[in-house]
């Protein structure tokens, strides 16, 4: 996961409600995440037991009701926004490219998905929507679960079951899956052999049809000489290109 990238979730007196940072963990996500609670939250030690240190933020909220304005004659310690000023200071204390800040009670995402052009099609995700065995990734292809799928990071084991017609994980039946449709998968290559045994595997499946390969670089040719990373950044331009049954160039970056 990107050094890079954080996830903050302001939360108030519910150290043992975290439906938001349950979703994520349920999800496999293994990134930086942070609890962010203010110095007059009674449940703080709650939170730092349960979550540890390096996971709770704790800040002033005195002190950035003194700093912030709520464009309210009656400004009063309950707004949220002292908790969100407060996470973009440390978001740029940390040198983090990008972060995303979200209240603790989430147990559903919706998002629209572009399609040739346009957006379409309202998705709702829930937590119990997860697909995490293969007898729930099976039914991608002949119920048509998906306009796209995208597998990221993609490991070199997982290149060289796809390429072979291995389909033992659930990501590589959940690839399997949805083909059939004739729709497009996005492949986010990281391997440290990728210009090793793993090279023949990404080259057969660059010739597959409906595979589209996020732009990917050496991330470090002199100690590790035979490894690529994909550049996670442009996953959105090679998700809008698939979709319109176009590769994104060029694949190989400097």
């Amino acid at each position: 996961m990107r050094n890079d990238f954080a996830i903050f979730i302001t939360t108030h007196e519910r150290p043992n409600d975290q439906r938001t940072l349950d979703w994520f963990l349920k999800s496999g996500y293994t990134g930086k995440y942070y609890l962010v609670i203010d110095n007059m939250d009674k449940c703080q030690t709650e939170y730092l037991d349960k979550y540890g240190t390096e996971n709770v933020l704790v800040f002033d909220k005195k002190k950035y009701w003194e700093i912030c304005d709520t464009f309210n004659n009656r400004q009063h310690l309950a707004a949220v926004l002292y908790a969100r000023q407060f996470v973009e200071d440390t978001a740029r204390e940390m040198g983090l490219k990008s972060f995303l800040v979200l209240d603790d009670d989430i147990s559903l995402f919706a998002a629209r998905m572009p399609k040739n052009g346009k957006m379409s099609r309202y998705t709702k995700v829930k937590a119990n929507d997860i697909i995490s065995t293969l007898p729930k990734a099976e039914p991608i292809g002949p119920k048509k679960l998906l306009d796209l799928l995208i597998i990221a990071p993609t490991t070199g084991n997982t290149l060289g079951k796809m390429a072979n017609g291995i389909t033992d994980t659930t990501v590589t039946l959940a690839a399997k899956a949805h083909l059939r449709n004739r729709r497009p998968v996005v492949i986010a290559v990281s391997t440290n052999d990728a210009l090793g045994a793993t090279a023949k595997n990404i080259g057969l499946l660059m010739n597959c049809k409906y595979i589209y390969f996020v732009p990917m670089r050496q991330d470090d040719c002199i100690n590790k000489p035979n490894s690529i990373v994909a550049d996670f950044e442009k996953i959105p331009i090679t998700v809008l290109d698939a979709l319109n049954g176009k590769q994104t160039e060029p694949v190989i970056i400097s």
